[in-house]
């Protein structure tokens, strides 16, 4: 044995070797380390970014992602793919009107359940209407206070409470009817801005346009053989002003035209009360301009009674009542015709002077047009409170 191992040594080499081989094994480890903490890092990145991608996707089916707006949109998407394949498209052009509920559309696999898009409990339809050849989608949504399409009538009587005095909506004959000078009653379609007249007692809006439509208008120019001159003649069921109300409905004019296909999927067809009135008559009642109609109507004129009752002067009780006038929101600066002939005249129907006193005039003598409709009960709005510069707008 050397004398080095005898005294417990170790040659010089052996530990530069077992150096060498430590910081050898040292590197390796801090390498190893390195690449692990790469990959961790690149593992921790790829994740965040799969995370980000998955809330992104997700987001696109959460409820924030999706105004009401658009989800009326999903609804009217997939209601045209519901009817596409769906024979009840006949039952449209029968009946004009068809209904679809969300929960149709979601058994069908048109689209998915509304609390998909929305946490909040909601429930919808569209009514689906055919204006000629065209079809005409409405969605109602309704999802509680938080949002709701809410249908014109609804709103009107919440936002004009029923009343027996001054300015505002009374019940009248089995209807709501505005009476006033100053009444939020305004309607805006999308071609023209309306004034509601009365809630009929099926819930239907009655409008007539605010200002005069077209060119002024004869209520008839035919011979008159009693007269023995072109007056005209007051029946209503072959006059002039009914053909010319046809023709306005029809209208292709651009410069003429006060519906469009959307406000005109809007209106329901009614049986126009165009009964002839004696100027002394107190029944406002509309019993006596209904005992005669015109019916299948979507155009008309107001009636004596109609006018009438607008006012809430309480001397205005007859067609030769100049108070008519007074606190009456049908006064305009222009004359019109009413739809109602004058009893034991055969050339003579009642009209609104510019003063907006009723008048017995010739039919053969030419006043502006303003055209009545009816709005269906399904009919929303998107908002408004009625008045002038907030009038309800029509969805």
């Amino acid at each position: 044995m050397s004398d080095n191992l005898k005294k417990g040594k170790v040659n010089d080499f052996d530990i530069e070797d077992d150096m060498e081989e430590d910081t050898s094994k040292s590197s390796s480890n801090s390498d190893d380390l390195k690449k692990l903490i790469i990959k961790l890092t690149i593992v921790i990145g790829a994740g965040i970014l799969i995370l980000i991608l998955v809330l992104s996707i997700s987001s696109k089916f959460t409820n924030k992602s999706y105004s009401y707006e658009e989800i009326e949109e999903i609804m009217i998407k997939a209601t045209k793919e519901y009817l596409a394949e769906n024979p009840s498209i006949s039952t449209i052009a029968e009946t004009r009107i068809v209904e679809v509920p969300v929960a149709n559309l979601v058994a069908a696999g048109k689209m998915n359940d509304l609390s998909t898009y929305n946490s909040n409990s909601c429930t919808g339809k569209v009514v689906v209407a055919k204006v000629d050849a065209e079809y005409v989608y409405t969605p109602t949504l309704d999802c509680g206070d938080s949002y709701s399409s809410t249908p014109l009538y609804t709103k009107v009587l919440a936002d004009s409470p029923i009343t027996d005095s001054g300015y505002g909506l009374y019940s009248l004959n089995g209807e709501k009817v505005f009476r006033g000078e100053k009444v939020n009653n305004y309607v805006q379609l999308e071609k023209a801005v309306w004034r509601i007249v009365k809630i009929d007692s099926s819930n239907n809006v009655v409008l007539i346009k605010d200002t005069q439509t077209g060119y002024t208008q004869a209520w008839d120019n035919r011979y008159n053989d009693t007269i023995g001159y072109n007056v005209g003649l007051n029946n209503y069921a072959t006059s002039r002003i009914k053909e010319y109300l046809e023709t306005l409905y029809d209208t292709t004019k651009e410069s003429e035209i006060f519906l469009s296909t959307n406000d005109k999927a809007k209106l329901i067809s009614y049986d126009a009360c165009v009964g002839s009135r004696a100027t002394n008559s107190k029944t406002n009642t509309n019993e006596i301009e209904c005992k005669t109609k015109s019916e299948n109507q979507k155009l008309s004129l107001l009636t004596v009674s109609d006018y009438i009752n607008a006012s809430v002067d309480p001397k205005c009780i007859t067609a030769e009542s100049l108070t008519c006038q007074n606190y009456n929101y049908l006064v305009k600066n222009f004359a019109w015709w009413l739809a109602t002939p004058v009893t034991n005249t055969t050339d003579r129907a009642y009209s609104i002077s510019v003063k907006g006193e009723i008048k017995s005039s010739q039919t053969g003598d030419y006043y502006n047009v303003r055209p009545v409709i009816k709005l269906n009960p399904t009919v929303v709005i998107s908002g408004g409170s009625g008045t002038e510069t907030d009038p309800y707008i029509v969805k």
